[in-house]
This record gives C-alpha cells, sequence and structure tokens, in this order.
C-alpha cells in the first residue's frame, strides 16, 4: 500500500496536465519533478512536488549548494534567507545544515477547490521567491557577502525590476511575452481563496502544524 493518498496523486496529476507542464511522475513514492529555469543568476531550479495523504508539499532548490564546511557562509546564508522569509507571504526558504542545500517550500491542502490553479500559484510563488533573492544567494556561496547586505540589494534590485516591468507592460498594451511569463513578477493572487470561503474544516489526526508548511532554518 502507497503512503500517500493514490486518489490525491491522479488529481495532481491531472492539474499538471492541464497547466501543460512537463515533469516525471514517480508513483513509487508519490512524487512529481520538473526543472525550471528562472530569470536569475541561479539559472536552474528543480522543483519537487510531494503527495502525501491530506495535501501536497512543493519543495524548489536550486543545484548549486552552501558549503557546510564554512560555517560563516552559513550563518550569513541563514540570515538572508530569515530575512527574506519576513517578506515572503505564501512560501518560505530553509537551509538544510548536513547537506547545504537551500530549499524553498510551500504545501497544499487536498481541499483545494481548483487544483490546478492552486499549482500554477505555488510554482509563481517559488519562481517569484528565487527571481527576487537568487542574485543574493549566489554571492553568498561564491563571495562570502554579507547576509544583510544581499538581502538588502535584493530587495531594492527586485523594486527596480518591477517598476521597468509595470512600464513595460503599459508600453506592450498587457501583452504576454509567451514562456518567459513564467518567471514574470506580477502580483499574485490571494492564495486563501484558492480553497473556498470555508476555511473552518475540522481539526483531524492529519492536521498539518506549522512546521509542516515552512521549512526551520536551524533545525538539525
Amino acid at each position: 500500500m502507497p503512503e500517500y493518498d493514490t486518489v490525491l496523486y491522479e488529481r495532481t496529476a491531472r492539474a499538471l496536465d492541464a497547466n501543460q507542464l512537463r515533469y516525471s511522475s514517480f508513483p513509487e513514492d508519490g512524487s512529481f519533478r520538473m526543472n525550471f529555469s528562472v530569470r536569475s543568476c541561479l539559472r536552474q531550479i528543480i522543483m519537487l512536488m510531494y503527495v502525501h495523504k491530506t495535501y501536497v508539499r512543493f519543495t524548489a532548490r536550486p543545484v548549486i549548494k552552501a558549503d557546510i564546511a564554512d560555517e560563516k557562509a552559513l550563518q550569513e546564508m541563514s540570515m538572508l534567507l530569515a530575512n527574506a522569509n519576513f517578506l515572503l507571504t505564501h512560501t518560505s526558504f530553509g537551509l538544510d545544515l548536513h547537506d547545504g542545500e537551500i530549499i524553498c517550500s510551500m504545501s497544499i491542502r487536498d481541499n483545494v477547490q481548483d487544483m490546478a490553479e492552486a499549482i500554477s500559484f505555488c510554482i509563481d510563488a517559488t519562481i517569484d521567491a528565487y527571481s527576487m533573492f537568487g542574485r543574493g544567494i549566489l554571492n553568498v556561496i561564491l563571495s562570502g557577502a554579507s547576509g544583510k547586505e544581499e538581502y538588502l540589494s535584493c530587495v531594492e534590485n527586485y523594486d527596480e525590476e518591477m517598476s521597468a516591468s509595470e512600464d513595460d507592460t503599459e508600453d506592450t498594451d498587457g501583452l504576454d511575452s509567451g514562456a518567459d511569463a513564467l518567471a514574470d513578477t506580477a502580483e499574485l493572487p490571494d492564495f486563501a481563496s484558492l480553497f473556498g470561503e470555508d476555511e473552518s474544516a475540522d481539526d483531524d489526526d492529519d492536521e498539518l502544524d506549522e512546521d509542516d508548511f515552512r521549512l526551520s532554518l536551524f533545525d538539525e
């Protein structure tokens, strides 16, 4: 017997197909894998989706990792990601202290009304997070830069890019730029609305706690 909900797994697969996404499926462990290129110096992002009993967990990670042998670099990366998490609304960064992986994660409950729209939102949110903080992550890894300074620089650059993007949108009468639209930094919809108006679902044994939604930067 699989340790995930097979109905939820099939529903997730149909939603991926509805979004016309290319992915690899692994029914043996209830997961899906997708690769994305984002408009940041990190370039390649690997997204894994894990189907559980009552929710789907998204984790998106760049190929490059932090050096776990460099304690100072880990401290600076933790500083950058912790500050980033104060700014991010629907997703959060984590740092695996055992292998140096940087992870951006979020989850979707099984009672979501439109799974395809929810998946699209998760992808946009994680790509947006890496587009915003990717250069800072790379500078900390390769140059030993200050996490706090990189955070401030990323926010400043992002604000400038947003202003330029809004100007370009006005000039093109709102036309999309094709596949590049996936990495655009447009305003994201209200994620809560994807779950319907009733947010008072009964608690059960599978209810997620806070740690199920956010990866701690400091757990070992």
